[in-house]
């Protein structure tokens, strides 16, 4: 840490029992807002930890100032195994996500802080890489880890939202949706990510958890599906045009508010 920073700030482990309302309280403050009239903040359901606590190797730390104790910081990590199309069998990968730094503290160069010292825990649990996501229009956050922590834009995530309540549109009469059996989704989506060059080695987890709704499968319908219900090889004989899509119940692990200022 630099003389400064190092000198007003300590960066230890998140502990539950001090910690979990005032973190709660921090992330309220921090919420997300790509303009001044539109916030997203994500309520954590009474558990700071519930983004990462089902990674076996994860952890939670926080900025505190020397002299008052004040909790001004927050940065969450974690190590997920997944697969490349470079050969290698998988790769460790270490998770930055959470961080947050309370208004009235920004600048100071404690979320700096925060992520050497989270890069330094998941370097010191085996991670070969680490990454992390941010919005675009993030300047701050950017700035923060391509200028000085040197990372670089390695791919780009669009997230589509449409609220529940806007009346469903008529499907058209030539496209067919069907749910896939678990094992069949497995299949389809560890066939397609493996000339991905990063892809998650647990689908199987994933689709088979008690959060997981199910997966569904849309073609047209003049071109029948006919091995999805089958022991025919499903990829071998795919429609010349898919989709596949699965849902997940997020609202029991969190929740994401939408407001308007």
């Amino acid at each position: 840490m630099s003389d400064s920073v190092e000198n007003k700030v300590v960066i230890r482990e998140y502990n539950e029992d001090r910690d979990i309302k005032v973190v709660g309280k921090l992330e309220r403050k921090c919420e997300i807002g790509t303009n001044k009239k539109v916030s997203i903040f994500t309520n954590m359901i009474g558990d700071p930890l519930s983004r990462i606590r089902f990674y076996p190797v994860h952890v939670m730390l926080v900025a505190e100032l020397r002299e008052n104790g004040e909790l001004v910081g927050v940065v969450k990590g974690c190590i997920k195994c997944v697969g490349t199309r470079f050969g290698a069998s998988y790769v460790r990968l270490g998770c930055i996500l959470g961080l947050r730094v309370s208004p009235r503290h920004r600048r100071m160069g404690i979320g700096f802080e925060l992520v050497k010292s989270v890069e330094e825990w998941l370097i010191g649990n085996g991670a070969h890489y680490t990454f992390l996501a941010t919005e675009k229009n993030n300047v701050a956050s950017t700035n923060l880890f391509t200028s000085k922590c040197n990372y670089m834009n390695f791919t780009s995530l669009v997230i589509f939202v449409q609220p529940a309540s806007l009346p469903v549109r008529g499907l058209s009469q030539d496209i067919k949706i069907e749910k896939l059996q678990a094992d069949q989704a497995i299949y389809l989506y560890n066939n397609k990510f493996r000339s991905k060059d990063m892809f998650p080695t647990d689908v199987d987890a994933i689709l088979k958890e008690k959060l997981s709704i199910g997966t569904w499968v849309s073609y047209f319908k003049e071109e029948e599906w006919i091995s999805l219900h089958n022991n025919e090889d499903i990829v071998t004989k795919t429609p010349s045009s898919w989709a596949m899509f699965s849902i997940w119940n997020s609202c029991d692990a969190y929740k994401l508010h939408i407001r308007k200022v």
